[in-house]
């Protein structure tokens, strides 16, 4: 959520530029849609490569290098 803002403030910019032209405002637009997209595209490959590995984890008991062991673990939430 919080990277979004950056795009929202770009869009917010360019509907209230009353003091530029609108192709100002348009082109604030573009590239805040740009920059949206683009993070949407990496926040959901992030989030597939986390799910692989807990299913990895779940599967095996093992996780990939550079992934916490504990980390992976406590997603799964507390034990009963």
């Amino acid at each position: 959520f919080l990277l979004s803002i950056p795009g929202i403030l770009l869009i917010f910019m360019g509907v209230t530029s009353s003091s530029g032209t609108r192709a100002y405002g348009l082109t604030l637009g573009v590239i805040a849609a740009a920059y949206l997209v683009a993070l949407s595209l990496v926040m959901s490959a992030l989030q597939s490569v986390f799910q692989a590995t807990v299913y990895a984890y779940a599967r095996e008991n093992t996780t990939a290098p550079g992934f916490d062991r504990d980390l992976v673990a406590g997603s799964f939430g507390p034990w009963h």
